[in-house]
């Protein structure tokens, strides 16, 4: 499969684990899992350019990036994070962050953060990286002009936030009050 599918077929991947399941007629359980087959004869049906769609094409879509966002196990495949979708939380994912934390964002968001905290918006949680470098490139995939939050965690977690570990560099967490936030850039 080439490039350009790969990219298409992990954007399908994305939007039907982390957004919209039954839109591809599967069925998810609480913590976001799916049949893996369930969810290929979906897509071979749905789009003819993936007729042809076989588990280690996905395997290969997945392995793209950067970062894991989808993990299969036991036939099964989900979205490590980022749903709009209410995912029941494993309580072994919750993990003690380090001290800091960093959000970029869009300079136009600058003003309600330093106001409302860090608010999970059309996602479920907030993302959070632990270098600063990392958060301030994800935000740039949205604008040129961006700051930088540094999380304090130790405060986060006493005014009740969890933190979840994603993946290495990765945290996602539940809203954050302002009071745990200082704009560093």
């Amino acid at each position: 499969m080439n490039d350009a599918r790969l990219n298409e077929l992990s954007k399908i991947l994305s939007h039907a684990l982390r957004h919209c399941p039954e839109a591809y007629n599967v069925t998810m359980d609480k913590s976001g899992w799916v049949n893996l087959d369930e969810l290929l004869n979906s897509i071979r049906c749905a789009n003819k350019n993936f007729s042809d769609l076989s588990e280690r094409d996905v395997h290969d879509a997945l392995n793209r990036g950067k970062r894991a966002r989808h993990e299969i196990k036991n036939k099964k495949i989900r979205a490590m994070y980022g749903h709009s979708i209410q995912i029941e939380a494993n309580s072994k994912d919750i993990g003690v962050p380090p001290v800091f934390l960093f959000h970029g964002t869009p300079e136009k968001n600058v003003e309600k953060i330093q106001t409302e905290g860090l608010l999970s918006m059309e996602r479920i949680l907030v993302h959070l990286f632990e270098s600063k470098s990392d958060a301030i490139q994800k935000a740039m995939r949205k604008s040129n002009h961006v700051a930088c939050f540094q999380v304090d965690t130790v405060r986060a977690i006493g005014l009740g936030v969890k933190f979840y570990k994603k993946e290495a560099g990765l945290w996602v967490a539940t809203d954050i009050d302002n009071s745990a936030l200082h704009i560093i850039s």
